[in-house]
């Protein structure tokens, strides 16, 4: 099986023809094996991410009003689900 790499440098030193210029045969044989490798490959890394553990999840608070002759600053990044924040 041809992968991408070995084409793109085949074409770059002027040795390997595009998929366009290749035999019907050859490109019967390498687009199925090209589209299961693709699958294959989504379906690793959709694995591998949803195997993570999830940060905390984090939301903007609305701005509380500024009290007279308080210096208002921008908004604050706090855990949602402490209710101590």
């Amino acid at each position: 099986m041809r992968l991408s790499t070995d084409q793109r440098l085949e074409n770059a030193i002027g040795v390997g023809a595009p998929p366009r210029g290749w035999p019907r045969q050859e490109l019967v044989i390498d687009l199925p094996n090209k589209g299961i490798y693709a699958l294959t490959a989504g379906l690793v890394a959709d694995r591998l991410v949803a195997e993570q553990p999830r940060p905390p999840a984090k939301q903007l608070q609305p701005r509380r009003q500024a009290e007279p002759g308080e210096q208002r600053g921008v908004e604050e990044v706090v855990d949602v689900r402490d209710p101590s924040a």
